[in-house]
């Protein structure tokens, strides 16, 4: 039986793993609730979506385009939260709660990718089950959801890519798969380089002594990874912005 077969979850298992993802998902909802958004500096970062999603209402492209690429740093997050700015244009409370929960669902789905991953590599569903409790009991994967913050936005596209990357397949899609989630986490929280590079590396190691889907693995992961990049520094640097400065400054 394969890996992939022996790692796909039965009813039993994915009760569980609905109950564990509710459950942290309500904990993180009751601290969300209990306010506390806007305390860090850092979620000013927010407001530039904001600023972008009202400058969206107005059909004012080139400008929002510009304020989300006035500076480099977690680009990605400033670009997922303009869809949630945009849909609080009209809410006059000044609460941040709703957005504080799109927060929170990214942080709670971090812990289905700790259990697909435990899975993934050969555990059993109770070592699946004891990783990923021991991320539900993590106080720094809990106490950040309620903020506007891109730290858990990042670790779940991370995770991702670590999903995908561990995939027993060897195709050139996998591959180039996983270098774009690899991309996307790090656009959205660039300090998350160190666990997007690991991951990748180990998918290509993952070949084995089979130089041909090694070589093929670091080729299109690498692509995929440095190419969006490129693409990205491209696309703004034809809007007028230099981003590669940017990310040099920051």
């Amino acid at each position: 039986m394969s890996s992939e077969k022996q790692s796909r979850l039965g009813w039993t298992e994915r009760s569980v793993l609905l109950a564990v993802f509710l459950v942290a998902l309500s904990l993180r909802a009751i601290l969300a609730f209990k306010g506390g958004q806007g305390y860090w500096p850092d979620e000013g970062r927010y407001n530039i979506a904001c600023d972008a999603a009202e400058k969206l209402a107005l059909a004012q492209y080139e400008p929002m385009v510009h304020a989300l690429l006035g500076s480099a740093d977690h680009l990605g997050f400033k670009v997922q939260m303009v869809p949630i700015a945009y849909l609080h244009l009209n809410d006059t409370s000044g609460s941040l709660v709703q957005s504080a929960l799109v927060v929170g669902l990214y942080s709670a789905a971090c812990l289905i990718w700790i259990w697909l991953i435990a899975r993934r590599l050969g555990g059993s569903p109770q070592e699946a089950f004891w990783a990923t409790f021991a991320g539900l009991c993590s106080s720094s994967l809990l106490y950040y959801s309620r903020h506007l913050l891109p730290y858990d936005l990042a670790l779940f596209w991370a995770l991702a890519c670590w999903y995908v990357s561990l995939s027993p397949t060897s195709g050139k899609r996998t591959s180039l798969l996983a270098g774009l989630l690899g991309f996307v986490a790090f656009v959205t929280y660039n300090g998350y380089w160190t666990l997007v590079g690991l991951a990748l590396i180990v998918h290509v190691l993952r070949a084995g002594g089979k130089w041909k889907t090694l070589l093929s693995r670091a080729f299109f992961a690498g692509l995929s990874l440095a190419g969006s990049f490129v693409l990205l520094l491209v696309a703004a640097r034809l809007l007028g912005v230099d981003l590669w400065e940017s990310y040099r400054g920051f």
